[in-house]
């Protein structure tokens, strides 16, 4: 998204060590974790909740400069394997 942890962290008002907690597939993403990330990028609800794929051509319309460099990242590299 073009944003470090930290600056993502306190973007979404997320504990720092929550977010690594999460990141290395060591805790479960709660309820009140996506409602954190949710506030500041709406467009993200969906793949969250359910995993459905990003969709690439709504966010790259979005007033959101992360959400819009994330569609860029998205449609030049693709999706990143898990």
């Amino acid at each position: 998204m073009g944003i470090s942890r930290s600056d993502f962290a306190q973007l979404t008002n997320m504990k720092y060590l929550r977010l690594v907690t999460i990141e290395n597939d060591r805790g479960r993403v709660a309820v009140d974790d996506v409602a954190l990330v949710v506030s500041k990028f709406p467009e993200l609800l969906e793949w969250l909740v359910i995993g459905t794929p990003i969709d690439i051509k709504t966010c790259a319309k979005s007033k959101n400069e992360y959400i819009r460099t994330l569609a860029d990242n998205l449609e030049t590299h693709g999706y990143p394997e898990v």
